[in-house]
């Protein structure tokens, strides 16, 4: 009695499964949330145009800053960053923005550092973010912004 009890036991788990309904949802194809999504700077003020304003220090050969990406999602995402302009040292291409960075589970934001080079003084320069959220549907989220370097 006892064996045949065992026997139907793993047969009834065989037929209803096991699956965690949490990671059964967690890559869903029908996710219907959207999320917004803004690149900013930290420090940086906006013209009435739209162009964010740097200041470039004639002292140094490059000058920093930080930017943010507000996704507004509850889920870590991996955020991309690429800008139009490069410059080049020894032979090499070298980004004026970080390639990648993640949003913090807690506020959503996204934060990494550009760095444009003294002798781009007078350039506009457009740098780009974007990430697929793989966790509601491989939904593709992108923005830019425009820094004029003074």
């Amino acid at each position: 009695m006892r064996h045949l009890l065992n026997i139907l036991v793993i047969i009834s788990m065989l037929l209803v499964g096991c699956a965690d309904p949490y990671f059964a949802n967690l890559h869903s194809e029908e996710g219907s949330e959207e999320y917004s999504f803004e690149v900013s700077t930290v420090w940086l003020e906006a013209d009435g145009n739209g162009y964010f304003h740097m200041e470039l220090s004639s002292g140094s050969n490059q000058t920093l800053t930080r930017l943010v990406a507000y996704t507004n999602n509850p889920n870590i995402q991996k955020v991309m960053w690429e800008s139009d302009t490069y410059w080049i040292f020894q032979g090499e291409e070298v980004p004026v923005v970080n390639s990648a960075s993640y949003s913090d589970e807690d506020t959503g934001e996204a934060y990494t550092m550009f760095a444009p080079i003294f002798s781009m003084l007078g350039d506009t320069l457009r740098v780009y973010s974007w990430y697929y959220d793989d966790y509601n549907g491989d939904k593709y989220y992108m923005d830019y912004i425009e820094v004029v370097l003074d």
